[in-house]
């Protein structure tokens, strides 16, 4: 989960959501208010991707289990690249029986890549808003 800006409400609701699905959550001692940066934050894999590389093991280094269940597409993609095997929360409500041997979803294709089809999402929603 990203901490921009911790609410309560949301990381209540997505560990309830996880819950419900029979999945079972492990907190790790850095969550809720305590999240660090999963290494996507401020822009830094642009702008210092040695830096942001080295966040993103840190952040699934401290990490007890092997498998990470998160909200935030960024997250996702960093605890990937940190060595976890990490699923969007999407995934779990919408393609049922995940388990440690399911096959995991690949990386996206790439930072900017991600950006510009999040900015053509964005673009679209807001012409049919019109």
């Amino acid at each position: 989960a990203c901490p921009t800006r911790y609410n309560a409400e949301i990381h209540n609701g997505v560990r309830w959501i996880v819950n419900e699905l029979g999945y079972k959550v492990n907190e790790s001692d850095n969550s809720r208010e305590k999240t660090s940066c999963c290494g996507f934050g401020g822009m830094v894999v642009p702008a210092n991707p040695s830096l942001a590389k080295r966040l993103m093991q840190k952040g699934s280094d401290e990490l007890k289990s092997d498998y990470v269940i998160t909200y935030c597409a960024s997250c996702r993609e960093a605890m990937t690249m940190g060595g976890k095997k990490s699923v969007h929360i999407l995934n779990l409500m919408f393609h049922s029986n995940w388990n440690s041997n399911s096959e995991f979803p690949d990386l996206p294709r790439g930072f900017i890549d991600n950006w510009i089809n999040r900015f053509k999402t964005k673009t679209e929603i807001a012409s049919r808003g019109k």
